[in-house]
């Protein structure tokens, strides 16, 4: 079954991040909720909504356990809008299909590429592009046995020399 995704899913490592961040903001049944479905996120983002339910909520009943779902996703939306980030837990639109069947993910701000890119910003953020020393290239293609390497030099503004 192909995945028909109306948003795109937070990788594993950033939402589990994001997560981590947002548990203090949780009751305490929420962040127990959390803590089951961590390792339930799989490595391209998804979580398979059938183990969700009943990792989360093993004596409800099927709709009893879509409900509480809901209403759990609704809570971490509103908890990380409160907390200043955006952080959502979505759900496909198979309503047809049974929960083993469908799938559920986290969309938002991906905090490790926030991370690095105000990093990056730090470093070349205030390079003058009027100073930047000309690149020259040559053509090793032609050469036998030799593979062309790219490369690209970065330091660190102290460690310049006047």
């Amino acid at each position: 079954m192909s995945i028909d995704t109306p948003s795109t899913p937070l990788p594993a490592n950033a939402a589990r991040h994001a997560l981590a961040r947002l548990q203090t903001a949780l009751g305490v049944e929420d962040q127990k909720r959390l803590q089951r479905l961590f390792p339930l996120i799989r490595e391209d983002g998804y979580l398979n909504l059938g183990e969700v339910l009943v990792a989360l909520y093993p004596a409800h009943s099927h709709d009893n356990a879509l409900s509480a779902w809901r209403q759990f996703r609704k809570r971490l939306r509103d908890r990380a809008a409160e907390s200043g980030f955006a952080l959502a837990l979505a759900t496909d639109n198979y309503k047809h299909q049974p929960p083993e069947r469908r799938f559920a993910w986290f969309t938002g701000e991906d905090p490790i590429m926030e991370r690095a890119d105000r990093y990056n910003r730090g470093e070349v953020g205030d390079v003058d592009r009027h100073r930047m020393v000309r690149q020259e290239v040559i053509d090793l293609t032609q050469e036998k046995e030799k593979i062309p390497v790219r490369y690209f030099v970065s330091y660190a503004h102290k460690d310049h020399k006047h």
